[in-house]
């Protein structure tokens, strides 16, 4: 029945109050023990008259109500302990380092709110004039330099006067984020001179102030500290060095009644945190390539967006975290030794970082490097099997110009690459997708329009189409045209390089959700190769020669059917444009990808050579047979021959072509 009020944090008038509060949770509980005891003596009176002898219940009654009394009195003393707090600052000075923006500025702000007499340590004049409207003592100094260090320490000393120094409370550091494999040592000595031997010399010239004053020392680490998380080897380091340097001051300090807080904050709203994925990219970037060859370009851009993501989703609000650092570590007469704060996910590392090693080393890398491996150690995928299309070929002028747009899209890139052609791999999923061949021909044609025949376009579908147009215009990308919808779709189209489209469309409900249901029983990641779109002069002859290739209609779509709002995506009009037929197949063994075949009237589609510069791929068991069953349905048809491919070796290869011009190649993987 116990239900004192309990008082937020920081709202406490004065200590009497506290007093007060403090006396009715200690009367309330004595009064529920005494009764309660009362009860057993009764008992026990009433067992007496009848037996002359407790019974075995009355003594185990007597035991429990003790042992409440006991647990009652331990719960109101934990209960009231974090109460006691010092209501005010009552002008003690205190030296809070690190204050230009974020954490500091908010702890400093909080400090000066509760009284204290606070001498700013700044790095940035910048920083300094934040402070211009309030009564702190402002100092600009670098303190990784002697200089800076003794400008600091004769600043706080002379603000603190005859009464002397109160606390000191360092909190600047920075964060250089990189892989061990690439972070350079002058990483590490930066980061150690500011968030280790800075805070070592501020404690070694002010503690004997502080030893005068029974004052106390704030040193503000991290989780980091406590759980080293892969990519932050430099910061953990440094922080987990301040964890011991406090940890030894702390008992070195028993005689004197100095008290050493320290400060363990999870990931907070501050522009350390905010800048993190972009210092990480920089440090891969700027490292020497033979360090970060083996891990990929793709594989670095994939964990700066994660990296970003999860750091969204993790960061608070620093407020909080600075008004526990002031109440808890400045304000309360006998405070913590260790402070993680409740906000964020402080508590959340520092429960992983119990688990044992083997454990926590796989739960730390799979959080900091989700479904990610490294470019040289991705496997090969298995050879395709018979009946499904294998990869798509696009020709590219040059490779190492083409790859970052490609990768940019979501695709990676396996690490090996034979004469000019190198694989790339759409998302992951539960059945095979097709693969993306890009195939250097540095005299390739010139690409015309997206209506010539051959096979101009490859589409990839999107769950959210805007959204990946935001981030692929943060990577520097930007589509052809405005984005373009109607009652039924959405898509943003975007040229490579060599000006071959690639296109993202998204299908509104119902279709929209057919196709989620798709990728989520196929376990199709993004991206998703869609279909590829094959322009053919004529109609009738290109649907006969995908028919005897054995590609199974899915819908047909006539002129008066066609979607001519969405060819604004593709910079064509939507008015003065006539496709008579549109026909989407796919091979029965394949589980979603598709072929688009169109038959362009107004403007007309031509063979101009181009349509070369493309190709489809299917898996067969023998080529040879294949060919014979091409040429058998009057598709021209190039005979098998050996050629060397990236992932597979040597295979055997031959060709036939729609409508006289588009190349469909048949391959055995059989033996590769």
């Amino acid at each position: 029945n116990l239900k004192p009020q309990k008082m937020a944090v920081g709202s406490l008038g004065n200590s009497t109050r506290v007093q007060e509060v403090t006396r009715r949770v200690v009367e309330q509980f004595t009064a529920i023990v005494f009764r309660r005891c009362n009860s057993v003596t009764a008992t026990v009176d009433d067992s007496e008259q009848g037996s002359m002898a407790p019974t075995t219940a009355t003594a185990a009654a007597a035991a429990a109500a003790a042992a409440a009394a006991a647990a009652a009195v331990y719960i109101a003393y934990k209960w009231t302990k974090n109460w006691r707090y010092v209501s005010v600052g009552n002008g003690r000075c205190i030296l809070l380092t690190g204050c230009d923006t974020g954490f500091g500025r908010h702890v400093a702000q909080q400090a000066l709110d509760a009284g204290f007499k606070v001498v700013a340590a700044c790095y940035t004049e910048a920083g300094a004039a934040t402070f211009a409207s309030t009564t702190a003592t402002i100092v600009v100094a670098d303190l990784t330099t002697a200089e800076g260090v003794e400008r600091v320490v004769k600043a706080a000393l002379a603000a603190a006067g005859d009464a002397g120094l109160f606390a000191l409370v360092n909190n600047a550091g920075l964060c250089l984020p990189g892989n061990v494999d690439w972070l350079p040592p002058d990483a590490y000595e930066r980061s150690m001179a500011l968030n280790f031997h800075a805070p070592v010399k501020l404690t070694y010239a002010l503690l004997p102030a502080l030893k005068s004053t029974r004052g106390r020392v704030v040193n503000v680490t991290s989780v980091d500290g406590v759980v080293a998380l892969p990519s932050t080897a430099a910061y953990s380091a440094s922080k987990h060095a301040l964890e011991a340097f406090s940890d030894v001051l702390r008992a070195e300090m028993l005689p004197w009644d100095v008290n050493v807080v320290v400060v363990e904050p999870g990931t907070m709203r501050t522009p350390l945190a905010e800048a993190f994925a972009d210092g990480w990219l920089r440090s891969f970037r700027e490292a020497p390539a033979e360090r970060t060859a083996a891990y990929g370009d793709e594989w670095a851009r994939r964990h700066v967006t994660q990296t970003n993501k999860g750091m969204e989703a993790a960061m608070v609000d620093a407020m909080p975290t600075a008004l526990e650092l002031v109440h808890r570590a400045l304000l309360h007469p006998s405070p913590p030794s260790r402070i993680l704060p409740a906000k964020g996910n402080a508590k959340i590392l520092w429960t992983l970082g119990q688990l044992p090693d083997s454990i926590r080393d796989r739960v730390l890398y799979s959080l900091v490097f989700p479904s990610l491996l490294p470019l040289t150690l991705r496997p090969p995928p298995p050879p395709p099997p018979a009946g499904v299309v294998s990869h798509v070929t696009v020709d590219v002028s040059s490779l190492k110009a083409s790859l970052p747009f490609y990768e940019k899209l979501g695709m990676q890139a396996f690490p090996s690459s034979v004469a000019g052609a190198q694989f790339l791999a759409a998302g992951a999923t539960g059945r095979r997708q097709p693969l993306l061949l890009l195939r250097e021909n540095a005299t390739m044609t010139e690409r015309g329009p997206t209506w010539l025949a051959g096979m101009p376009r490859l589409c990839i579908y999107s769950t959210d189409v805007d959204a990946d147009v935001r981030r692929l215009a943060e990577a520097g990308l930007e589509p052809m045209a405005p984005v373009a919808e109607d009652a039924m779709a959405k898509i943003a189209a975007y040229y490579d390089p060599d000006r071959y489209v690639v296109y993202l469309i998204e299908f509104k409900r119902p279709l929209g959700w057919a196709v989620r249901l798709q990728r989520a029983y196929h376990r199709i990641g993004d991206p998703m190769m869609f279909h590829l779109t094959v322009n053919v002069p004529n109609a009738e002859a290109g649907l006969r020669d995908f028919e005897s290739l054995g590609f199974k209609t899915l819908n047909d779509q006539r002129e008066d059917q066609v979607l001519y709002q969405l060819l604004a995506a593709f910079n064509i009009s939507t008015t003065e444009t006539s496709i008579k037929h549109i026909r989407l197949c796919k091979l029965p063994r394949d589980s979603h990808f598709m072929m688009c075949i169109m038959h362009w009237d107004k403007p007309r589609t031509e063979q101009t050579g181009a349509e070369l510069l493309n190709s489809v791929t299917i898996a067969v068991n023998d080529v040879n047979a294949a060919l014979d069953a091409a040429a058998a349905a009057g598709m021209r048809v190039e005979p098998a021959a050996t050629r060397v491919l990236p992932l597979y070796g040597e295979v055997a290869i031959g060709a036939a072509f729609v409508d006289g011009g588009s190349r469909v190649e048949f391959c055995c993987f059989a033996s590769s």
